[in-house]
């Protein structure tokens, strides 16, 4: 079993990444870009970035709470992703009621987007995280 935490971190950004992309790449114009800017994915021009994606804590404590239950880490993907897409709700909605205008060393989805887009983002993530997690399978 792997015990090193920078393995595990390791483990959960590689494995929830591309599921996490994959829900956003569902949202709707413009909501899909919005939210990409705000993971980081683009620049506010949208051209491709390489944004800070965290620390994958969150993602990491899923696929390990999957194993401690008995299932392969995997099976705790779905959750790992639902995880991210409410908390990172939570940040567009925080940013905004806040005045932040700076996440991660750059402008808030709010300030390049405007406040509108921001919460219908936010939003639209946290219903996404729902999605997840009612499809059959998960």
């Amino acid at each position: 079993q792997t015990t090193d935490v920078t393995a595990l971190l390791e483990r959960g950004r590689v494995l929830s990444a591309p599921v996490l992309r994959a829900a956003v790449d569902r949202l709707a114009p413009p909501m899909d870009t919005v939210a990409a800017y705000h993971f980081g994915w683009i620049d506010a021009e949208g051209r491709p970035s390489d944004g800070d994606g965290g620390k994958a804590v969150r993602p990491a404590l899923a696929l390990l709470s999957a194993e401690a239950a008995g299932a392969p880490a995997e099976a705790g993907v779905p959750g790992a992703v639902a995880v991210e897409l409410v908390h990172n709700f939570s940040l567009l909605h925080d940013d905004l009621m806040d005045g932040d205008e700076q996440r991660r060393h750059r402008d808030t989805v709010w300030k390049v987007h405007g406040p509108a887009q921001a919460i219908l983002v936010g939003d639209a993530l946290f219903a996404l995280a729902y999605d997840l997690l009612l499809e059959l399978g998960t």
